[in-house]
């Protein structure tokens, strides 16, 4: 398969994927008071805070590999796909 029909594919799931099952089903989710499951996470995660805190633990990994001569440093269940 070339790249280009790759690429399109990719984009034509990604556009299903957000639509999350159509509007009626959008419409009946907010008709019965709820959010959808995107609406939730977006309450939930500040994208811009999220992203933030990332950069300040990977700042003072930094700091501490240079003062304790560790290499490297991982958390655990550190997110490793953004």
């Amino acid at each position: 398969m070339p790249f280009e029909k790759q690429m399109e594919e990719l984009e034509r799931r990604r556009q299903k994927a957000l639509a999350m099952g159509g509007e009626k089903k959008i419409k009946k989710q907010h008709d019965e008071g709820n959010y959808t499951a995107r609406e939730r996470i977006d309450k939930l995660i500040d994208s811009r805070q999220t992203r933030d805190h990332i950069v300040r633990m990977l700042q003072q990994t930094q700091d501490r590999s240079k003062t304790k001569g560790i290499s490297e440093h991982r958390f655990a269940n550190w997110p490793t796909k953004f």
